[in-house]
């Protein structure tokens, strides 16, 4: 994730929203999705969670490179009713 971070372009055309959106999110949720450290691993960032998450859910599968955009609006506008709702 620290090339996607690095440049803006990349991040967007990755996750299909600007840095700043990423940002907005994560900041809403990060609480919900923020794991204790454990004496047997530490635990995944918050960051990463929402960026697999996020990646997961536009694309109709793992392997495939470009996301339907379609399924994109619907997963960002669920997912916006789901932040307001907490």
């Amino acid at each position: 994730m620290p090339q996607l971070l690095a440049d803006e372009q990349r991040f967007y055309v990755y996750f299909r929203m600007t840095k700043n959106s990423f940002d907005e999110i994560l900041g809403m949720i990060e609480t919900y999705i923020s794991k204790e450290h454990t004496n047997y691993r530490g635990p995944i960032a918050p960051e990463e969670r929402l960026a697999v998450t996020l990646r997961n859910n536009m694309c109709h599968s793992y392997f495939q490179v470009s996301c339907n955009w379609r399924h994109v609006q619907d997963y960002w506008s669920k997912l916006k009713s789901w932040v307001h709702n907490c």
